[in-house]
């Protein structure tokens, strides 16, 4: 039986998300950032994707290089060619545009969208099955495939403490993330309280009122929610 760990931001699942509870059958779009720090190896085959999504467009690290196993070994970065322009282009800048070419991992539930480490080595679409390890999330917004049919068996809250660090806050070096088991994501996520200057010291502009921010209180920042789910096969045709 297959099980997937899946994040769920939390800024994500206020925003868009859909209730939902241990037990319930939920349709979520995936993405695999392959090579970052994460339990899931999922198998398939890689094919050009229909949603271009990189690293960049969410600020994020994927980590590592990533390793994936296929029939062939390991295959390197795949050059595309494109219709040359009649200036010279940057060699630099072709580099990054087939970097940025989207891929999918068609795996027998449905199709992952991938997001690849910018160095090291990268799958090639073709029809030999390979076995990519990484994280996986919840797409939306532009990103991931098809929404998947999965089984929710667990969940957990992703709890970071935090400390005050002048006007922000910062991960607590004393205090390492902790997972809180629930059987149901939060209506709200917590976060630490911001404090603010007294009134007597605001800022009127443009009839806005503004009061400065003097800092945190200590407090726990819940950053989303991990799923354990069962990708569940589509019926027989």
């Amino acid at each position: 039986m297959t099980r997937w760990q899946v994040f769920y931001e939390a800024w994500q699942f206020e925003c868009c998300g859909e209730p939902f509870a241990v037990g319930d059958m939920v349709r979520w779009p995936l993405v695999l950032e392959v090579g970052a720090e994460g339990p899931d190896t999922v198998e398939g085959r890689v094919e050009e994707g229909v949603v271009a999504r990189s690293e960049d467009d969410e600020g994020q690290d994927a980590g590592g290089a990533g390793d994936f196993e296929g029939p062939e070994g390991d295959a390197g970065p795949q050059d595309f060619e494109g219709d040359a322009g009649p200036e010279e282009e940057d060699p630099e800048e072709e580099d990054d545009e087939d970097a940025g070419l989207p891929l999918d991992l068609v795996t027998p539930h449905g199709s992952v969208s991938l997001v690849l480490p910018e160095e090291g080595p990268h799958p090639e679409p073709g029809p030999g099955t390979v076995r990519l390890r990484g994280r996986l999330l919840v797409g939306g917004h532009g990103s991931g495939g098809d929404p998947l049919p999965l089984r929710v068996h667990r969940l957990w809250v992703r709890c970071e403490p935090e400390v005050p660090d002048g006007e922000g806050r910062v991960p607590d070096p004393a205090r390492p993330p902790y997972l809180r088991e629930v059987t149901a994501p939060p209506r709200s996520f917590a976060f630490a309280e911001r404090l603010f200057a007294p009134p007597e010291n605001a800022e009127a502009t443009g009839g806005t009122v503004f009061l400065r921010a003097t800092g945190y209180l200590p407090g726990v920042c819940e950053t989303g929610v991990l799923a354990e789910v069962e990708p569940v096969l589509p019926p027989a045709p």
